[in-house]
């Protein structure tokens, strides 16, 4: 009785197998047909994205409303503006693209910039340009301040009116000038870390000079380097001035006067002063 009905189980076994099998397959089939749909699904926002990049740079709309005070360049090459602006000491370039979300949060900040900044803010598109070949934009906005003899300092903080005026500010005036002993007096006590030069009316514009100007520029601008160089838990970036004397420094001309050989005399006298609670240190 036992073996018979265990006959009739394995014959019932044999007779399903080929729907058991076919159904596995439809399992198959529906998972591939889910995760294709699903793909596509995704894919979606990327093609949509694509399309609005592609609408958004044919159009004729300009990117900054009219009237607005900003100088819009729509294709116009990026040296080429650089070069009908060569007489100025400095130049402030917004590098944007028509279909990029941050572009277009930043032109109110960039209306607010123009209207106080001392230089006028020049507007010009970037994407798929002759500016997009020269430039190549690892991202969408970008503000540049072009520095005549200099080179391009990139902004790289938060796109507020406020960030960015300081950032112009220190791009324009990243040395400080004193003309008397009482002038630097003040700024040692105000300030943690001062480097003082001691240039003096002949050696001004200088390639000495000019290298003090770059370091200036490069090291002491914590939104265009993105980093911090801290002493004893004090950030150099924030707590360091580089300041141009133009009057002699009779202390640094003793010394020069005490040597007995011309080649001890320093041509480019250089004094950094740590500020050490109430009192400065050479």
């Amino acid at each position: 009785m036992d073996s018979h009905r265990s006959a009739r189980g394995m014959h019932l076994v044999e007779l399903l197998k080929p729907y058991g099998y076919e159904a596995m397959c439809n399992i198959d089939t529906f998972i591939l047909l889910f995760c294709s749909v699903g793909l596509w699904l995704s894919s979606i926002p990327h093609i949509v994205h694509s399309l609005r990049m592609i609408q958004d740079s044919s159009t004729k709309e300009l990117f900054f409303q009219q009237p607005s005070s900003v100088l819009n360049y729509e294709d116009d090459s990026y040296n080429a503006l650089l070069s009908n602006q060569s007489t100025k000491a400095a130049t402030l370039i917004f590098l944007y693209a028509k279909w990029d979300a941050d572009s277009r949060q930043s032109r109110s900040v960039i209306e607010d910039v123009n209207q106080f900044s001392p230089m006028e803010v020049l507007a010009l598109s970037c994407w798929k340009n002759p500016c997009s070949t020269e430039v190549e934009p690892k991202r969408y906005p970008e503000l540049r301040v072009h520095i005549k003899d200099f080179g391009h300092l990139t902004y790289r903080g938060h796109y507020g009116s406020l960030h960015i005026s300081n950032f112009v500010s220190h791009a324009l005036r990243p040395l400080r000038f004193v003309s008397s002993e009482d002038e630097l007096a003040r700024l040692l006590l105000t300030h943690k870390f001062t480097i003082v030069s001691y240039f003096g009316v002949p050696s001004w514009r200088s390639a000495e000079q000019n290298g003090f100007y770059r370091a200036a520029l490069l090291f002491s601008d914590p939104l265009a380097s993105k980093k911090t160089l801290e002493v004893s838990g004090i950030d150099l970036t924030k707590n360091l001035i580089f300041v141009v004397a133009t009057f002699r420094n009779e202390a640094t001309q003793q010394k020069n006067q005490g040597g007995t050989q011309s080649s001890t005399v320093r041509k480019f006298p250089l004094t950094i002063y740590v500020q050490c609670e109430n009192s400065v240190s050479e």
